[in-house]
């Protein structure tokens, strides 16, 4: 390896990643399984975004790495120039694909983690939402109870007033009987009076 070449950064085993890989798969299964909710999947996937950051690292390491031994594998085969001349610009490549790929790096762990906040934020939003629902169902529920309990009363008053009315009617026609009754024996006892 030429001296002006960065050093490559040291990368886990084929066995190691493996092992990360199963680790988050089983947990998700077990996730999975307990039927939890859109938050509670945001809660995991935030909770483990450090594991999964350091899992693209790592990919993106093995990937830097296979760039960086194809290129070097390519002056097997040179083609006829310079070879100060080829060695500088692969040198030149080398570092601006490098400082490049840092750049990328950085700009997809922000990206991400612009994610994970915007879909936590959206989750909390959700929640509040259902919750705001939640209790305008149960306002409602209760407006209904007292609406249907307030027809009931209508309608018992309703049928108060009916009787009421007809025990109004009955006193007239009693109270006309009783003054149809006085008037007969106020005109018997006038007669009464006369005979003597």
């Amino acid at each position: 390896m030429d001296a002006s070449q960065p050093p490559l950064p040291p990368l886990p085993s084929l066995s190691e990643l493996e092992s990360r890989m199963r680790v988050l798969r089983v947990s998700a299964l077990e996730e999975n399984q307990t039927g939890e909710t859109f938050s509670q999947r945001a809660e995991w996937f935030y909770q483990r975004r450090s594991h999964l950051l350091s899992l693209c690292e790592d990919l993106y390491d093995g990937y830097t790495t296979l760039l960086n031994r194809y290129n070097h594998a390519k002056p097997q085969n040179p083609k006829p120039v310079s070879h100060d001349n080829d060695s500088d610009t692969s040198s030149e490549v080398t570092s601006i694909l490098s400082f490049q790929q840092m750049q990328i790096t950085t700009c997809a762990k922000q990206k991400i983690e612009e994610l994970v906040s915007q879909l936590v934020t959206a989750n909390t939003e959700k929640d509040t939402a259902q919750e705001e629902l939640r209790r305008g169902e149960l306002k409602f529920r209760e407006a209904s109870k007292t609406i249907e309990l307030l027809k009931k009363l209508v309608t018992l008053l309703d049928m108060e007033n009916e009787v009421a009315v007809e025990e109004t009617a009955n006193l007239g026609y009693k109270l006309i009987s009783l003054l149809e009754e006085n008037r007969e024996l106020a005109t018997e006892a006038l007669f009464m009076k006369g005979k003597r």
